[in-house]
């Protein structure tokens, strides 16, 4: 198993480790770096590739590629569409009526 945590002076550069302590005593976590950058996926969706494709090109899930896509909102193009909104439902109504 991985260790969870080290002594900064084990594995920084010194300089580094002098300019860290100029700005934090203490514990701090760094986070580890993504496989693959939003920015890539939101890219590849946009340019209409399958959330298929996307993982299988990134090496991610494809729930992961529908998670990201969420953060575009009205563009994502794998959001579901089934609800009208309530004004639209109303017109509809009265012109029945």
């Amino acid at each position: 198993m991985a260790q969870l945590y080290t002594n900064a002076a084990d594995v920084l550069p010194p300089e580094l480790l002098a300019q860290v302590q100029k700005h934090w005593q203490g514990m701090i976590w760094v986070p580890a770096r993504t496989p693959a950058a939003h920015d890539d996926v939101l890219l590849l969706v946009r340019n209409g590739l399958s959330a298929e494709a996307v993982a299988a090109s990134l090496g991610i899930s494809i729930s992961r590629v529908y998670q990201l896509a969420r953060s575009l909102g009205r563009h994502n193009p794998f959001r579901k569409r089934g609800r009208k909104p309530y004004k639209a439902i109303l017109q509809m109504v009265s012109v029945q009526g």
